[in-house]
Protein backbone atom coordinates (compact mmCIF):
# COMPACT_ATOMS: atom_id res chain seq x y z
CA UNK A 1 0.00 0.00 0.00
CA UNK A 2 1.40 3.35 -0.86
CA UNK A 3 1.32 5.78 2.23
CA UNK A 4 3.26 8.40 0.38
CA UNK A 5 0.87 11.68 -1.47
CA UNK A 6 1.86 14.58 -3.46
CA UNK A 7 0.83 17.74 -1.64
CA UNK A 8 -2.65 17.76 -1.64
CA UNK A 9 -4.87 20.91 -1.13
CA UNK A 10 -8.19 21.48 1.00
CA UNK A 11 -10.29 24.31 0.82
CA UNK A 12 -13.08 25.49 3.38
CA UNK A 13 -15.61 28.25 2.04
CA UNK A 14 -17.51 29.88 4.50
CA UNK A 15 -19.57 32.95 4.02
CA UNK A 16 -17.65 34.76 6.84
CA UNK A 17 -13.34 33.20 6.21
CA UNK A 18 -11.83 31.29 3.70
CA UNK A 19 -9.56 28.98 5.09
CA UNK A 20 -7.35 26.78 2.94
CA UNK A 21 -3.87 24.20 3.61
CA UNK A 22 -1.75 22.62 1.78
CA UNK A 23 -0.38 19.02 3.61
CA UNK A 24 1.13 16.01 2.74
CA UNK A 25 1.23 12.09 4.00
CA UNK A 26 4.53 10.27 4.06
CA UNK A 27 5.37 7.08 5.48
CA UNK A 28 2.01 7.31 7.37
CA UNK A 29 2.32 10.63 8.95
CA UNK A 30 0.29 13.43 8.46
CA UNK A 31 2.44 16.83 8.16
CA UNK A 32 0.44 20.97 7.86
CA UNK A 33 3.21 22.89 5.19
CA UNK A 34 1.12 26.18 5.52
CA UNK A 35 -2.43 27.14 6.20
CA UNK A 36 -3.92 30.69 5.48
CA UNK A 37 -6.99 32.58 6.82
CA UNK A 38 -8.70 35.89 4.99
CA UNK A 39 -12.31 37.43 5.08
CA UNK A 40 -14.52 36.12 2.25
CA UNK A 41 -16.36 37.66 -0.41
CA UNK A 42 -19.01 37.04 -3.06
CA UNK A 43 -20.74 34.50 -0.98
CA UNK A 44 -23.67 35.05 1.73
CA UNK A 45 -25.55 32.75 3.78
CA UNK A 46 -22.87 29.59 2.68
CA UNK A 47 -24.03 30.44 -0.87
CA UNK A 48 -21.88 31.72 -4.23
CA UNK A 49 -23.36 35.88 -4.33
CA UNK A 50 -20.59 36.77 -6.73
CA UNK A 51 -18.57 34.12 -8.87
CA UNK A 52 -15.69 36.78 -9.66
CA UNK A 53 -15.32 38.46 -5.94
CA UNK A 54 -15.15 34.56 -4.76
CA UNK A 55 -12.87 33.21 -7.45
CA UNK A 56 -10.48 36.19 -6.68
CA UNK A 57 -10.20 35.64 -2.80
CA UNK A 58 -9.99 31.99 -3.50
CA UNK A 59 -6.73 32.37 -6.08
CA UNK A 60 -5.35 35.62 -3.45
CA UNK A 61 -5.39 32.95 -0.34
CA UNK A 62 -4.17 29.75 -2.61
CA UNK A 63 -1.40 31.96 -4.19
CA UNK A 64 0.09 32.78 -0.93
CA UNK A 65 0.10 29.41 0.78
CA UNK A 66 1.43 28.55 -2.31
CA UNK A 67 3.97 31.24 -2.23
CA UNK A 68 4.67 30.28 1.42
CA UNK A 69 5.40 26.70 0.69
CA UNK A 70 7.17 27.09 -3.08
CA UNK A 71 4.49 24.41 -3.91
CA UNK A 72 2.24 23.96 -6.95
CA UNK A 73 -1.22 22.97 -6.49
CA UNK A 74 -2.84 21.31 -9.21
CA UNK A 75 -6.19 20.09 -7.51
CA UNK A 76 -7.88 20.92 -4.58
CA UNK A 77 -10.72 19.21 -1.87
CA UNK A 78 -13.56 21.68 -1.65
CA UNK A 79 -15.64 22.28 1.98
CA UNK A 80 -18.59 24.53 1.06
CA UNK A 81 -20.97 25.52 3.74
CA UNK A 82 -22.63 22.39 5.29
CA UNK A 83 -26.06 24.26 4.52
CA UNK A 84 -25.76 23.54 0.98
CA UNK A 85 -25.45 19.98 2.20
CA UNK A 86 -28.94 17.53 2.68
CA UNK A 87 -28.75 14.12 4.37
CA UNK A 88 -31.33 11.16 3.74
CA UNK A 89 -31.42 7.64 5.10
CA UNK A 90 -33.10 4.43 3.50
CA UNK A 91 -32.97 0.89 3.74
CA UNK A 92 -34.00 -1.52 0.63
CA UNK A 93 -34.82 -5.40 1.06
CA UNK A 94 -34.33 -8.23 -1.33
CA UNK A 95 -36.22 -11.71 -1.00
CA UNK A 96 -33.51 -14.56 -0.97
CA UNK A 97 -35.64 -17.59 -0.83
CA UNK A 98 -33.76 -19.79 1.67
CA UNK A 99 -30.29 -19.74 -0.27
CA UNK A 100 -26.51 -18.25 0.54
CA UNK A 101 -26.75 -14.71 0.74
CA UNK A 102 -24.15 -13.89 -2.81
CA UNK A 103 -21.76 -10.49 -2.50
CA UNK A 104 -22.60 -9.57 -6.59
CA UNK A 105 -26.02 -11.08 -7.00
CA UNK A 106 -27.60 -9.98 -3.42
CA UNK A 107 -24.86 -7.39 -1.48
CA UNK A 108 -24.03 -4.89 -4.75
CA UNK A 109 -27.23 -5.29 -5.83
CA UNK A 110 -28.64 -4.16 -2.85
CA UNK A 111 -26.09 -0.89 -2.91
CA UNK A 112 -26.71 -0.21 -7.29
CA UNK A 113 -30.47 -0.44 -6.62
CA UNK A 114 -29.74 1.93 -3.71
CA UNK A 115 -28.07 4.52 -5.51
CA UNK A 116 -30.30 4.16 -8.45
CA UNK A 117 -33.31 4.46 -6.41
CA UNK A 118 -31.78 7.52 -5.28
CA UNK A 119 -30.83 9.49 -8.29
CA UNK A 120 -34.49 8.50 -10.01
CA UNK A 121 -35.67 10.31 -7.22
CA UNK A 122 -33.33 13.39 -7.30
CA UNK A 123 -32.57 14.13 -10.59
CA UNK A 124 -31.26 17.76 -9.63
CA UNK A 125 -28.75 16.27 -7.29
CA UNK A 126 -25.03 15.21 -6.66
CA UNK A 127 -24.37 12.36 -4.17
CA UNK A 128 -21.17 13.66 -2.11
CA UNK A 129 -20.74 10.47 0.30
CA UNK A 130 -22.33 7.20 0.38
CA UNK A 131 -22.31 4.89 3.37
CA UNK A 132 -23.51 1.30 3.61
CA UNK A 133 -24.71 0.52 7.10
CA UNK A 134 -26.21 -1.86 8.67
CA UNK A 135 -27.64 -5.37 6.78
CA UNK A 136 -30.02 -7.59 8.22
CA UNK A 137 -30.95 -11.16 7.17
CA UNK A 138 -34.50 -12.65 8.02
CA UNK A 139 -36.00 -8.75 9.01
CA UNK A 140 -34.11 -8.94 12.74
CA UNK A 141 -30.89 -10.34 12.55
CA UNK A 142 -27.84 -8.01 12.19
CA UNK A 143 -24.80 -9.26 9.78
CA UNK A 144 -21.44 -7.03 9.25
CA UNK A 145 -21.13 -9.53 5.82
CA UNK A 146 -24.05 -11.46 5.39
CA UNK A 147 -22.31 -12.80 2.43
CA UNK A 148 -22.67 -16.86 2.38
CA UNK A 149 -24.82 -16.81 5.20
CA UNK A 150 -28.32 -18.69 4.53
CA UNK A 151 -31.45 -15.98 4.48
CA UNK A 152 -35.25 -15.75 2.95
CA UNK A 153 -34.70 -12.13 2.96
CA UNK A 154 -31.66 -9.54 2.81
CA UNK A 155 -32.32 -5.95 3.97
CA UNK A 156 -29.57 -2.98 3.23
CA UNK A 157 -29.44 0.12 5.28
CA UNK A 158 -27.96 3.33 3.36
CA UNK A 159 -26.67 6.71 4.36
CA UNK A 160 -26.36 9.14 1.44
CA UNK A 161 -24.79 13.14 1.89
CA UNK A 162 -26.02 14.90 -1.02
CA UNK A 163 -26.02 18.46 -2.75
CA UNK A 164 -27.95 19.97 -5.59
CA UNK A 165 -26.54 19.76 -9.21
CA UNK A 166 -26.10 23.36 -10.19
CA UNK A 167 -24.44 24.38 -6.01
CA UNK A 168 -21.41 22.14 -7.29
CA UNK A 169 -21.25 22.74 -10.26
CA UNK A 170 -21.07 26.91 -9.00
CA UNK A 171 -18.53 25.74 -6.87
CA UNK A 172 -16.32 23.98 -9.29
CA UNK A 173 -16.62 27.08 -11.74
CA UNK A 174 -15.30 29.22 -9.42
CA UNK A 175 -12.37 26.85 -8.67
CA UNK A 176 -11.49 26.66 -12.50
CA UNK A 177 -11.57 30.54 -12.54
CA UNK A 178 -8.67 30.02 -10.24
CA UNK A 179 -6.83 27.76 -12.68
CA UNK A 180 -7.34 25.08 -10.44
CA UNK A 181 -9.35 21.40 -10.27
CA UNK A 182 -11.83 20.49 -7.76
CA UNK A 183 -10.82 16.97 -6.87
CA UNK A 184 -13.90 16.34 -4.73
CA UNK A 185 -16.53 18.51 -2.61
CA UNK A 186 -16.31 17.42 0.98
CA UNK A 187 -18.95 17.65 3.47
CA UNK A 188 -17.60 19.24 6.65
CA UNK A 189 -19.37 17.98 9.25
CA UNK A 190 -18.50 14.74 8.37
CA UNK A 191 -15.03 14.91 8.34
CA UNK A 192 -14.82 16.66 11.84
CA UNK A 193 -17.24 13.61 13.42
CA UNK A 194 -14.52 11.45 11.83
CA UNK A 195 -11.77 12.72 13.92
CA UNK A 196 -13.56 12.89 16.83
CA UNK A 197 -14.76 9.54 16.39
CA UNK A 198 -10.87 8.43 15.40
CA UNK A 199 -9.89 10.10 18.80
CA UNK A 200 -12.12 8.29 21.05
CA UNK A 201 -11.74 4.83 19.51
CA UNK A 202 -13.58 3.04 22.53
CA UNK A 203 -16.66 5.15 22.95
CA UNK A 204 -19.78 3.57 21.44
CA UNK A 205 -21.10 6.76 20.37
CA UNK A 206 -20.21 10.26 19.36
CA UNK A 207 -21.80 13.67 18.70
CA UNK A 208 -19.59 16.40 17.32
CA UNK A 209 -21.13 19.86 17.14
CA UNK A 210 -19.49 22.77 15.10
CA UNK A 211 -20.36 26.45 15.64
CA UNK A 212 -19.63 28.20 12.79
CA UNK A 213 -20.51 32.31 11.80
CA UNK A 214 -23.95 31.13 10.21
CA UNK A 215 -24.35 28.01 11.04
CA UNK A 216 -24.68 25.19 13.66
CA UNK A 217 -24.27 21.16 12.23
CA UNK A 218 -24.24 18.63 14.35
CA UNK A 219 -23.17 14.90 13.09
CA UNK A 220 -22.85 11.08 15.06
CA UNK A 221 -20.58 8.16 14.82
CA UNK A 222 -22.03 4.91 16.34
CA UNK A 223 -20.08 1.60 16.00
CA UNK A 224 -17.77 2.98 13.69
CA UNK A 225 -20.32 3.58 10.81
CA UNK A 226 -21.72 7.49 10.45
CA UNK A 227 -25.25 7.69 10.93
CA UNK A 228 -26.74 11.22 11.06
CA UNK A 229 -25.98 14.60 10.30
CA UNK A 230 -27.76 17.84 10.31
CA UNK A 231 -27.38 21.67 10.15
CA UNK A 232 -29.83 25.08 11.01
CA UNK A 233 -28.65 28.00 10.03
CA UNK A 234 -27.80 29.82 13.29
CA UNK A 235 -24.82 30.48 14.25
CA UNK A 236 -22.03 32.70 16.64
CA UNK A 237 -22.86 36.08 14.45
CA UNK A 238 -26.79 35.37 15.10
CA UNK A 239 -25.93 35.06 19.18
CA UNK A 240 -23.88 38.05 18.99
CA UNK A 241 -26.24 40.29 17.36
CA UNK A 242 -28.97 39.06 19.45
CA UNK A 243 -26.76 39.34 22.91
CA UNK A 244 -26.12 43.27 21.66
CA UNK A 245 -29.74 43.99 21.24
CA UNK A 246 -31.05 42.98 23.99
CA UNK A 247 -28.70 44.20 25.76
CA UNK A 248 -28.17 47.80 24.72
CA UNK A 249 -24.61 47.16 23.86
CA UNK A 250 -22.68 48.01 20.24
CA UNK A 251 -22.22 45.23 18.28
CA UNK A 252 -18.39 45.78 18.38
Amino acid sequence: MNNNFDPIGVLDIGSYQLKFIIFKIQNSKFEILSKSISNSSGIKKGSISDLSQLSESIKNLIGKAEEDTKIKIKSIYICPSPSNCFFVNFCQSKNIGGYEVNHEKDMQFLINSGVALFKDQNKNCNILHLFNLNSKIDKDIVCENPTGMIADTLENEMNVIYSKTNTVKNFEKVISKSYLKSEKIIYAPYVLSLLSYADNPLADMSMTIDFGHEKTSVSIFRNDSFIYASSIPVGSWHITNDISKALNLSFE
